[in-house]
């Protein structure tokens, strides 16, 4: 949408001139906000934890605004070529969102990987429409949990972490975006 503005000759006394404030049509990206992760981190943890410096926060302009998010990790798994299975979720502020469904047992993540070969890094991505209904400052993180305590769960390296240039062993980057979304 284009907007014209028409040039007008002013009094020379006129102190103040208003401009009216035009309201953005649904749909637009009114603001992007993003933070990349290019150093490491690895964990033992089997809870879900931040994952540092993988935050981002954006000030919604309004409730009726939707957040798009977009993930992406770079994950590795243990050194041994162990099955490890890894899990990664978005949350905003201190509730996850868009996990599965709790059925048993089973890990209630964005996504989980297993990361059984210990050179590789996998990268899961997410893109999800959050409707967080606030003007309010919010934070959207990633975090991350190993199955078992003795695996590990890396950010950004593999398992091995050997320093070579064949392919294998590489170093990665982790992202967050977010665009508000005119509602």
């Amino acid at each position: 949408m284009s907007i014209a503005y028409v040039n007008q000759i002013l009094p020379k006394d006129t102190a103040q001139v208003s401009i009216p404030n035009f309201a953005p049509i649904a749909g637009s990206v009114i603001q992007v906000v993003q933070t990349v992760k290019t150093d490491t981190f690895s964990t033992t943890s089997t809870t879900m934890t931040d994952i540092p410096g993988l935050s981002v926060s954006i000030t919604p302009t309004s409730a009726s605004s939707k957040i798009l998010v977009f993930m992406n990790a770079s994950i590795g798994g243990g050194s041994a070529g162990d099955s490890n299975h890894v899990g990664v979720q978005i949350v905003r502020d201190s509730t996850a969102i868009f996990v599965g469904d709790a059925r048993g047992t089973r890990m209630q993540a964005t996504g989980v990987v297993n990361t059984a070969t210990p050179g590789q890094m996998l990268h899961p991505n997410t893109v999800y429409l959050d409707s967080p209904a606030t003007t309010s400052a919010i934070t959207y993180k990633l975090q991350i949990k190993t199955t078992t305590a003795s695996y590990t769960a890396n950010v950004n390296r593999s398992g091995r972490d050997a320093n070579n240039a064949i392919g294998y062993d590489g170093t990665g980057t982790s992202g967050i975006t977010v665009m508000e979304i005119a509602g």
